[in-house]
């Protein structure tokens, strides 16, 4: 071990430098007109979380609210902002969309009265009229909410009022409306001296959802451009939440409109609703909120939340990185020059591919990522990057070369899962992670680590330090573990 204690030093100080970012472009379709929702993405443009990321992102307003997700879907667009909701139908219709991130994290929606009117319960509704905006998804969650309540959705009125909730309550249009959002509508009352209260949907009866999300064509998934976006967008949130003022007046100053009342108050009560981990993906959640609506009767199935709703992530990427990883335990097989390391090398393979795949398959089924994705999923830049070195090593090499490249991620693993294991901070009980940190902290896999230290001190034990062999395995374990860290990283964008 000699050796690799020698160039883990050298690794671990040529870690920190990264190429800098080309500006890339992106075209992002805003479900609705600019407006407070939006904050996280008018800061990661007006302050410069973009840029930093180096992209060139264009913010562009609908003409037709209903058509951002379907362009994507068409791939005239890169993203568009949506819906939790309007997402699960668009899915089962067979649109290719998947979310990959979160701005607004709860739900917005809600059943709006009349602060002084007659409606004091859900249950006061029967016999009066309900106003409406858009068909289908608002009078399946009103349904839902007045059964609760022990109300027949046929004892109500509804009436579509189009957009002007506010007004047709205010005049007495209707006796309430649903599909207001609680920091628009309700300011909106209150302003013009006609305040409201609401009946917020989660604690109806509806499962809570994202109400606004970022969603993408499915065969963008592997542009790494996505999570320089997310990552920006996480930035530009974290900025916003401790900068208010100055995030206000940055998105004020993109349009002297937006100045005003309703703007400044719908500014202060969506703050707490954005999502501080914008791409961080709850699969449990979504998979609630997808047997609601097949038991509402909105879709008939769902699919593996997976296969609509990710976390741009590792997981998945890992899969793809163990089938590259089998094909050099196959290269190893022919770089051998005995019949023992054949073997060796043959063991390896069989592992990858009959064990550690398969338990990798079943934890991300337990993450609701199919196999079936798995199998499809184009790969990220910095799983191609260090796969693919480490195959052009062993194919320009020996077999201490392949091994070399191999290291840092054999060896890697097992001690990274016993200091895990070791930490005293560490939360490990109810960690969806667990199994994960156990099975490269188990014994069987300490045993593959060790059998790899053994045969790398077999390889290199009749090099020279400092000898022009041995530096080229320094250089070659240095670079594979500034691209394993990579690939670290990229889990963690």
């Amino acid at each position: 071990m000699k050796l690799l204690r020698t160039i883990g030093l050298a690794a671990s100080l040529g870690l920190a430098a990264s190429p800098s970012l080309a500006a890339d472009k992106l075209t992002l379709l805003l479900d609705w007109f600019v407006n407070p929702d939006h904050a996280p993405l008018i800061v990661a443009q007006e302050k410069g979380f973009f840029a930093a990321e180096g992209l060139d992102v264009e913010l562009i307003a609908p003409s037709d609210p209903s058509a951002p997700p379907k362009l994507v879907a068409a791939g005239k667009a890169d993203l568009a902002v949506s819906y939790q909701p309007q997402l699960h139908v668009q899915v089962a219709e067979g649109l290719p969309l998947t979310r990959i991130a979160t701005l607004v994290a709860t739900p917005l929606n809600s059943l709006v009265v009349l602060a002084d009117g007659p409606v004091k319960t859900i249950a006061d509704l029967k016999g009066r009229k309900v106003g409406f905006s858009v068909g289908g998804f608002e009078d399946v969650i009103l349904g839902a909410m007045l059964r609760k309540h022990g109300i027949d959705p046929k004892d109500v009125e509804l009436i579509n009022v189009n957009f002007s909730l506010s007004p047709s309550i205010i005049s007495g249009q209707v006796d309430a409306v649903i599909g207001a959002f609680r920091n628009f509508e309700l300011n909106q009352m209150d302003i013009v001296g006609k305040p409201g209260r609401a009946f917020f949907v989660e604690e109806e009866g509806i499962p809570a959802y994202d109400e606004l999300i970022v969603v993408a064509n499915n065969d963008r998934l592997g542009d790494e451009k996505l999570k320089r976006f997310v990552r920006a967008i996480e930035a530009a949130t974290q900025y916003l939440i401790n900068h208010p003022d100055e995030s206000w007046k940055a998105f004020v100053a993109t349009d002297e409109k937006l100045d005003d009342e309703l703007n400044r108050r719908a500014w202060a009560d969506t703050l707490p609703r954005f999502a501080l981990r914008p791409g961080a993906m709850d699969n449990a959640r979504y998979a609630r909120f997808a047997e609601f609506m097949i038991r509402e009767g909105m879709v008939k199935s769902a699919p593996e939340v997976g296969t609509y709703a990710v976390e741009l992530k590792y997981l998945e990427q890992d899969y793809l990185f163990l089938i590259q990883f089998a094909r050099a335990y196959a290269l190893a097989i022919y770089k051998s020059d005995s019949l023992a390391r054949m073997r060796q090398a043959k063991a390896g393979l069989e592992a990858i591919l009959d064990v550690e795949i398969g338990l990798h398959v079943d934890f991300c089924a337990g993450w609701g990522i199919p196999a079936e994705k798995l199998e499809t999923l184009p790969e990220h830049p910095a799983c191609m990057a260090y796969t693919r070195y480490v195959l052009e090593r062993g194919m320009a090499g020996d077999l201490a070369d392949l091994h070399m490249a191999l290291a840092p991620c054999i060896l890697g693993y097992a001690e990274v899962a016993q200091w895990i294991l070791a930490w005293p901070e560490a939360k490990l009980d109810g960690n969806p992670y667990k199994a994960w940190v156990d099975m490269y902290a188990g014994d069987e896999y300490r045993e593959v680590a060790a059998a790899e230290a053994a045969m790398l001190d077999e390889l290199t034990a009749d090099v020279a330090p400092g000898s022009p062999t041995w530096l080229r395995w320094e250089r070659t374990f240095t670079d594979a573990t500034r691209l394993e860290v990579g690939f670290w990283d990229m889990g963690m964008e």
